[in-house]
């Protein structure tokens, strides 16, 4: 069976995206509030087949949800390479499994910035650490794991699935909007720090 994470602050759209990927015979890594918004939305037979991030890495969740996905058993299988040998043997012998696709978009910092009622403690918890680690990991072995970032692109992927899990070309380009997304968003928050101090280097 392979496997698919999924952990989304924007929950559009991916309730089709998580049924398409069940079909296609994908078991459901998930975390926190996605984890039960798509329990909540699948037929009996299907729940299952949604694993919570804490019962597939044996840890829980800490400080308030800061720490989800930092685990080696996820990161092991994110950055899994097939052709590598050391790899084949570090992941048996630490039975880890590969993980094949991510769901992932980030905490809406800008709109909490941007929103002149956030304290400066909501500002701060909005900023999203396992989210932007997992979109680094799954795009550096693009040719291993497919990264979507962008709910409005779900469609397009169900459609083109075929094509786009045998071309590396597809996923080095999905790889791409990955990088580009996180780039903007610690821009963003590079820009809050900045702005928000009158230290200057």
């Amino acid at each position: 069976m392979k496997l698919a994470l999924i952990s989304v602050s924007n929950k559009q759209h991916i309730l089709p995206l998580t049924k398409f990927l069940l079909k296609n015979d994908y078991n459901i890594i998930s975390t926190g509030g996605t984890y039960s918004h798509i329990l909540n939305n699948l037929t009996p037979e299907d729940k299952d087949r949604i694993i919570s991030i804490e019962n597939f890495t044996g840890f829980p969740e800490i400080l308030d949800g800061r720490v989800k996905t930092l685990n080696p058993t996820i990161y092991g299988g994110l950055l899994y390479d097939k052709n590598n040998n050391t790899h084949v043997t570090d992941i048996e012998t630490n039975n880890i499994s590969p993980i094949s696709i991510i769901v992932v978009n980030l905490y809406p910092f800008k709109e909490v910035v941007n929103n002149s009622d956030s304290t400066e403690s909501d500002i701060i918890e909005n900023i999203d650490i396992g989210g932007v680690s997992l979109l680094r990991a799954a795009a550096k072995n693009y040719k291993n794991v497919i990264s979507l970032i962008n709910p409005d692109k779900y469609e397009y992927f169900i459609e083109h699935y075929s094509e786009i899990i045998h071309s590396d070309d597809f996923k080095k380009g999905l790889a791409a909007e990955s990088f580009e997304h996180v780039t903007d968003y610690d821009a963003l928050i590079t820009n809050y720090f900045s702005e928000s101090t009158t230290y200057r280097k």
